[in-house]
């Protein structure tokens, strides 16, 4: 046996063809006018195979049989006093479509055989001769009947649930808003036929409310309700929660409809449900659940993708609102303000700088902050960059002389203050520039040498009026 995993489902799966050990028993409505030939019948086909036999004795009686309850094959006497076998064979098609149907009989004339077969028998079978050679014949084309219509069955729903997956995925591809998309995967469902009705609900809080985001149905039967009317069904409300608790598939019935509630599972947790209602018939259930178990999972990605790009969305707004902001307050304080990156370019500036500096924006910005300060000073600009990885917050002060456009000396005090990234990484330098007074540079170099009164910049002493030339 084999099993597949799907969000936290095991689905079991058989294998159909041949009635292994793992396949449902066949169930046979067996119809013939002879209650001697009935009981002969039913005690041979149940000892040869995995069958359950239903007879009764009028096509009348066979056709309140089938509305009532669903079999596999239909085995059916030709010669019977109510409606032939021909008449009730149209008459199952008409209805039950690609239901099998044997027409096993005594009447062997050419024109019957050519007649049941243009009518849409899989199989007839005549009468007579040995018993056993003839119901072991008989076992061996009822499993052909059967086995060829689920085979038939499970291309056309292999067919369809190809493309309602390609539906799903083309649409996760394409359509950038998260409810138009779910709307489309509930569409999709229905419209390939493999569903009558299907919803998207959103669940959280606690107690859990449910709130459907999407719903699509086929329009038959009271599927013309209105969406919130879905959750009027208790049953249905009761799967849900079992699914969203245990992140599991639940089964129930919803108006007399098979119903497969999938829980929908994306960043980390469970937030909603897939429910599809009445599911292709003729289909094994295990082959539901984990094809559809699937689909489910194609949805959940998607939401995920939706959640993520949501995100990224709200932190571009932040981010684009920060920058104005930042944009206002920079261009209209009086503090001369650089931004380096970890080369020590000039990435940002504002409107101080550039007039403490009497150079334009496309002067100053792209252009490596070494080149505005003297040589004497530029030991000092390692200052601004202490280490590979500075501390995440602090700010530091670094006295410079720097060069305007006019070429005069400017004595200033660097604030810095470093930008890093989640790993520690250095994502560039922040730079407030306070000019400093002739006060300032007095009380600087007694702080830093007592016994003189010039600034000392890395190995140069200026005295105050000193005046140096850039390069």
């Amino acid at each position: 046996m084999l099993s597949e995993p799907v969000r936290g489902l095991t689905m079991e799966r058989r294998v159909v063809p041949g009635g292994t050990v793992d396949s449902p028993p066949i169930t046979i409505l067996y119809v013939d006018d002879d209650p001697d030939l009935l009981s002969i019948g039913r005690r041979f086909l149940e000892r040869l195979g995995s069958y359950r036999v239903e007879s009764v004795q009028s096509p009348l009686d066979a056709l309140d049989r089938l509305r009532q309850t669903p079999v596999d094959l239909v085995l059916s006497d030709y010669q019977m006093p109510d409606m032939d076998g021909i008449t009730f064979l149209k008459t199952v098609r008409s209805t039950y479509g690609d239901l099998p149907f044997i027409l096993f009989t005594g009447r062997g004339r050419e024109e019957v055989v050519i007649e049941a077969l243009n009518s849409g028998a899989d199989f007839y079978l005549q009468k007579g001769g040995d018993p056993r050679s003839q119901f072991v014949q008989l076992d061996y084309t009822i499993r052909q009947a059967v086995t060829r219509r689920r085979i038939l069955r499970q291309a056309r729903f292999f067919d369809r649930f190809n493309t309602l997956f390609s539906c799903i995925s083309a649409a996760a591809r394409t359509i950038l808003n998260r409810d138009l998309f779910l709307q489309e995967c509930c569409r999709s469902a229905v419209s390939t036929g493999l569903i009558q009705r299907a919803w998207i609900g959103r669940m959280e809080g606690d107690p859990v409310e449910i709130e459907i985001l999407a719903c699509a149905t086929d329009g038959s039967g009271d599927d013309r309700r209105s969406p919130s009317s879905l959750l009027e069904d208790a049953v249905v409300l009761e799967a849900c929660r079992a699914a969203w608790a245990t992140r599991t598939l639940q089964t129930c019935l919803s108006s007399s409809l098979p119903t497969r509630v999938f829980p929908l599972s994306f960043n980390g947790r469970c937030a909603g449900v897939f429910v599809v209602s009445e599911t292709y018939p003729g289909m094994e259930a295990d082959e539901e659940y984990s094809l559809l178990g699937r689909v489910a999972q194609e949805i959940s990605s998607a939401i995920e993708r939706f959640e993520r790009v949501s995100d990224l969305d709200r932190m571009k707004e932040t981010l684009s609102d920060l920058y104005v902001r930042f944009e206002l307050l920079a261009d209209h304080t009086p503090l001369a303000f650089l931004t380096l990156d970890p080369s020590g370019r000039i990435i940002e500036t504002n409107r101080a700088s550039l007039d403490l500096f009497g150079r334009t924006r496309e002067e100053m910005v792209d252009r490596p902050f070494e080149q505005l300060v003297i040589p004497e000073c530029r030991a000092q600009l390692e200052r601004l960059f202490p280490g590979a990885a500075p501390a995440r917050g602090r700010e530091w002060p670094v006295r410079l002389s720097l060069t305007r456009d006019d070429h005069l000396p400017l004595d200033v005090e660097v604030t810095s203050r470093a930008s890093l990234g989640p790993d520690g990484r250095l994502l560039g330098v922040h730079c407030l520039l306070r000019p400093l007074s002739p006060a300032d540079n007095r009380v600087f170099a007694f702080q830093n040498d007592p016994e003189s009164s010039s600034f000392r910049c890395g190995s140069r002493r200026m005295g105050n009026g000193d005046r140096a030339r850039a390069p």
